[in-house]
């Protein structure tokens, strides 16, 4: 019970944030192919743009 009289609460304000993409980069390309083709193929909205995107940043 001494360490409870240790911890305290902070509030941090964010004023900023940067975007960093993932999105499977450390595969090869027949790899990230297939993965976009699935992606494609689940005919869900936010699959169908992450797949776009992943194209568009890969080039394939």
């Amino acid at each position: 019970m001494k360490q409870i009289n240790g911890v305290i609460g902070i509030q941090i304000e964010v004023t900023d944030w940067t975007l960093k993409y993932k999105l499977s980069q450390n595969r090869d390309d027949e790899d990230y192919v297939r993965i976009i083709e699935e992606l494609y193929k689940t005919n869900k909205l936010m699959d169908t743009m992450l797949a776009d995107e992943m194209r568009k940043l890969r080039g394939v």
